[in-house]
């Protein structure tokens, strides 16, 4: 029974952690493979990863040809 607690509880910690990784270079998937299977090592490593720097999109203005 407490490996099942033990399980879930590393599965949420996975999902939140996977989420942080969505907004950094690592990615979410990474996020949650590295911290599923390495645990405090994985939240590191999520968490010293660089975040990602904004795309930005040029507009055109209607009109102007």
């Amino acid at each position: 029974m407490e490996l099942l607690v033990l399980f879930i509880f590393n599965l949420i910690i996975g999902f939140v952690f996977a989420m942080i990784g969505e907004k950094r270079k690592i990615g979410s998937v990474w996020a949650f493979v590295l911290t599923f299977c390495l645990g405090f090592i994985g939240i590191i490593i999520v968490l010293c990863s660089e975040k990602k720097e904004p795309e930005f999109i040029e507009m055109q203005k209607g009109g102007d040809e």
